[in-house]
Order: structure tokens, then C-alpha cells, then sequence
């Protein structure tokens, strides 16, 4: 059982999942080419299993979902920092995508709350399909 869903209140329900982009990865793959290159040593490769570790931790413990009530995005490997934002507060929703976000699929989302509250989702996988479904849930909540 995921953290998320320990949190949740009893009636409410998961409707999607967002993703993280696996071009998450794209900064140990650098590093690990660049090592192979330049860097022939056992002390190298023991630090590139490390950072390899760190990211696919990081990646596995990543949580974005929007539920009928609340959007809610956790992050964390040994501390946990969790922010949430009901649907009915949400104000706005930008995509920031640069040239290869555009070319892969993968973008930033800022969700704007009421009373300032921002909720920031870098790299996440297709983007424009976590909006629809984040303003197609939060039309059926006003209702």
C-alpha cells in the first residue's frame, strides 16, 4: 500500500496517476558516459552505482495523483514531504515545456491555488493529459 493511499479519507477515490518522465534518468546517463570515457577506475564506478541507486530511489518514490477531492504529490526516500491542494481551490494550471519536453512528451506543471498556493510538478509525462484530467475532475466536483 502506497503512502498516498494511506491518506486518503475513506470515500475518496483515486482517478489517475500521474508520472514522472523518465528523462529523470538523463543526468546519471551523462555522468555514466562521460566515466567510461575519462574516468577508468573502480572508485568511479563505485560512485555511479551510487547515483545510479539515489535516482531510481528517488524515481520509485515519487506520487502524483489526482483523487475526487484533492490533488496530492509526495516525494521523498527518508523524509517525506507531501503537498495537497482540493480540487474546488485550484485557479489555474500552467505547462511549462521546453524543446526537448516538447519533442519527448514531458513538461512542468504549476498548480495555482487560492491564497497563493502553488503546487510545482517538474518533468512530468505528458503533461497535457494530467490537465485535462485534472480540469475534467475538478468540473464534476463543482457540480
Amino acid at each position: 500500500m502506497s503512502y498516498i493511499t494511506e491518506q486518503l479519507s475513506p470515500r475518496e477515490k483515486i482517478v489517475y496517476y500521474g508520472k514522472i518522465h523518465k528523462i529523470m534518468f538523463l543526468e546519471p546517463t551523462l555522468m555514466t558516459l562521460i566515466c567510461l570515457l575519462f574516468f577508468r577506475t573502480a572508485i568511479w564506478y563505485f560512485l555511479l552505482s551510487i547515483i545510479w541507486l539515489y535516482y531510481a530511489l528517488k524515481y520509485s518514490n515519487i506520487e502524483i495523483v489526482i483523487t475526487n477531492r484533492q490533488i496530492i504529490a509526495k516525494q521523498g526516500i527518508i523524509s517525506v514531504d507531501c503537498a495537497s491542494m482540493e480540487l474546488a481551490a485550484i485557479e489555474g494550471v500552467r505547462i511549462k515545456k521546453s524543446l526537448l519536453g516538447m519533442m519527448l512528451g514531458y513538461g512542468t506543471i504549476l498548480i495555482c491555488g487560492k491564497g497563493g498556493k502553488n503546487i510545482g510538478l517538474p518533468l512530468l509525462a505528458n503533461p497535457e493529459k494530467f490537465k485535462a484530467e485534472l480540469y475534467q475532475t475538478a468540473e464534476v466536483v463543482k457540480e
